[in-house]
This record gives C-alpha cells, structure tokens and sequence, in this order.
C-alpha cells in the first residue's frame, strides 16, 4: 500500500476554466495552484471571475477524481465499488453518499473571497466587489488559495464526523 500511497501524493492533473483564461494544477489532492495573467485577472468583473472559478473547480474535481480511480484500479485486483454491496455492506455506501453531501466553506483573510463546496464536488466562489480593481492579481490568487485550503480543512473536520457516524468512533478515550 505504500507504493499506492505515494503514487497518489505524487498524483497531479491540470485543468484549464471554460473561457480558457484560467488554469488550476491539482497536487496530491490537497495542493492547489492557480494561475491568472494579471491583464486577463483585471479584464473580468466579479461574478464573471467568480464564476469561472466556481466552474474550474468542478472540473478540477472530476479529473482528479479520474486520475485517483486509474491508480486505485490498477493497484487493486478487484477495486471496492458502492455496487458491491454484497462484498462490503451498505455502510460504504453511507460513508461514501455522507461524504459527497457535506458543505465545507472557507474565505480569505481580509473575507473578501468565499468559497464554499458540496462534497468537493460542487463549488461556489464568491467575491466582494471592486477586488479586482484594487487587488493584484497575484495577491488574489493567494487569497483564493487560503479560501481553498481553509474549505479543505473543513471538509476534512467533517469526514472524520461521517466516519464516527457511519463506522463508529474509532478515538481512544486517554483520561
């Protein structure tokens, strides 16, 4: 399993925004880039940005997702499936549908962006007016990353929650 482990840290897939002016490069799942040509980052207007952002990061999710499955099924003779309920229970499918319905946010230090996501699988970005005008465009993008990591943090908060409800709590009590 660790040579699967370390496959999947080293798993990386780029992906580019709808209008083509954005592209995210996707880590280990967990480490995100963005990068935007501050000519391009200053021509949008909020929600339009906001928007694009929202949209990249469904994509971003669907092919990271694609790639992680690729390794899992060639690591595993017969990879675990929800339709398998005969081999694993119900309760994958439980942990599995309470994941994709969890609601993980996050915003900027100065709360001018808000990222807000559905399982990892949605996303919704929003950001207060008149940032672009007085914001550059590499601070933003910093910004944006905080806002994401901090939806990480939290969607990873909330799994262990699922997997305590589903699996049973799994802690130690050390009193």
């Amino acid at each position: 399993m660790g040579e699967l482990a370390d496959r999947l840290d080293r798993l990386s897939v780029e992906v580019v925004s709808p209008d083509r002016r954005i592209v995210a490069t996707i880590r280990g799942g967990w480490d995100v880039d963005v990068d935007i040509d501050p000519r391009v980052f200053h021509g949008y207007r909020e929600r339009a940005l906001g928007d694009q952002l929202s949209q990249l990061g469904r994509l971003a999710y669907v092919a990271y997702q694609r790639e992680r499955r690729k390794l899992m099924d060639d690591a595993f003779a017969m990879p675990i499936y929800d339709d398998l309920v005969d081999v694993v229970g119900t309760r994958l499918r439980d942990y599995r549908e309470g994941v994709a319905n969890l609601v993980s946010s996050g915003t900027s230090d100065d709360r001018v962006i808000t990222v807000r996501s559905r399982g990892l699988a949605e996303w919704d970005v929003a950001i207060a007016p008149d940032v672009i005008a007085r914001m550059h465009a590499q601070t933003f993008v910093a910004d944006l990353r905080t806002a994401v990591f901090r939806v990480f943090d939290d969607h990873r908060r909330q799994v262990v929650e699922v997997q305590d409800a589903v699996y049973g709590s799994a802690r130690v009590d050390r009193r």
